[in-house]
Parts: C-alpha cells; sequence; structure tokens
C-alpha cells in the first residue's frame, strides 16, 4: 500500500515539474514583434502548430528593439519572420508623458472565426505568469478549431493593446490501419514486459524455496 502510494506521488511531482517547466522561446513560431509602452517585444508561440485539443503556450519576451523599421508595428513581416501567417496590429493612444513605461501583463483570447470556435469558446481574461523579468506567459487550450485572437495590454490601461490573430487546425486522429498496429505493438510489449516480470518473479520464489 505504501509502495502505491509513493508511486502516486512521484507520478503527480513529475506532472507538476513538466507543467512548472521554464519554456524555452527558441522552440516558439514568432507571431509579433514591435514596441510597446517603451519597450520592445515579441510574441511566440508553442508548439509551432496550433491544434485543437493540444495546450498551447504564448510567451511574451522583452527584447532589444528591432533593427528592421518595417518590423516594428503592422502585419507580421514574412522576411523577418518566415514561416509566420499570422497578423498582427497595435491599438496605441499618444502617450501622456514622453518617457512613460507600461508593461505587457494581461491577455484576452476570444474567437474571431470559424461557425465552430465562435459557437462554443467564450472570451476569456487571464493574467501573464512571469518566469522572469523580461519572459512571460499564459497558455490556452482551443477544443475547436477556427480564427482565435489574443489581445495583449496592459492591465491598469486596457486601451493600449497588442492583438494577434492566428488559426487552430482541428485535431487529426490516425488512420484505423495505423492505430490497430500501434495497439497490436503495444499488447506485444506489454505481453513481453508481464512475461518478463512473471519469470523474474518465478525465479526469486525459487531461490527463497532453496534458501
Amino acid at each position: 500500500m505504501k509502495s502505491r502510494i509513493a508511486l502516486w506521488l512521484v507520478l503527480l511531482a513529475g506532472l507538476a515539474a513538466a507543467r512548472a517547466q521554464q519554456p524555452d522561446p527558441k522552440e516558439g513560431l514568432q507571431l509579433w514583434q514591435g514596441h510597446f509602452g517603451g519597450k520592445s517585444y515579441r510574441v511566440l508561440q508553442i508548439p509551432k502548430q496550433a491544434t485543437a485539443l493540444i495546450p498551447l503556450r504564448f510567451l511574451v519576451e522583452e527584447v532589444e528593439a528591432p533593427t528592421n523599421a518595417h518590423a516594428a508595428t503592422g502585419p507580421v513581416c514574412p522576411h523577418c519572420n518566415p514561416g509566420a501567417t499570422n497578423l498582427a496590429s497595435v491599438v496605441l493612444p499618444k502617450p501622456t508623458a514622453p518617457a512613460e513605461v507600461v508593461a505587457l501583463d494581461a491577455a484576452e483570447f476570444k474567437a474571431v472565426g470559424g461557425i465552430e470556435a465562435t459557437r462554443s469558446y467564450l472570451p476569456r481574461r487571464d493574467h501573464l505568469q512571469y518566469w522572469r523579468e523580461t519572459l512571460g506567459e499564459v497558455r490556452e487550450t482551443f477544443r475547436a478549431p477556427g480564427a482565435y485572437q489574443l489581445t495583449l495590454y496592459a492591465g491598469d490601461q486596457p486601451e493600449r493593446q497588442v492583438v494577434i490573430r492566428f488559426d487552430v487546425k482541428a485535431y487529426e486522429y490516425i488512420g484505423f490501419g495505423e492505430e490497430f498496429g500501434l495497439f497490436v505493438a503495444g499488447c506485444i510489449g506489454l505481453g513481453l514486459f508481464l512475461l518478463a516480470v512473471v519469470k523474474w518473479l518465478h525465479h526469486r520464489g525459487f531461490r527463497s524455496q532453496a534458501a
């Protein structure tokens, strides 16, 4: 009984550790890079392919100012961000002070395209979890494919926004043949494992009787 409890505790600790793992920006797809509130940011998506039912991590990283002026605002530049097809825009009113610095710390998700997505997904707001001073994250799992919008903003100034649109594809189930093959392989592997356990227990019992 104690061994089972210990096993469950180890599994739960492993799941918690995986969830608490700091994301690596190198694994993400850059959706947008530009200026906001006196700082330069880039927004990335992990994994690079957005799929329904698969948890998504959106990273907000403070970076040095981009060298390309045309990449600072407006649509994602295909030359600066090869492979990115999502659109981004910035809504920035004139700052009240030239030296004003406003940090991104809140996010909102909502469905903007696709019948299934717009009918099933309710807008959700959340705060960014900052792993360090320059790297924040927000997570979401979308159950339906469609077009979605991520709005990043400062919690105390919601009128200052970075708006990013992205597409979520449908989850593709594997074919019956491939699924059946994996099932057979799994059964064979499990059978071999159980056979090895039975032999080990038999050998151990035989040694105990001999002693």
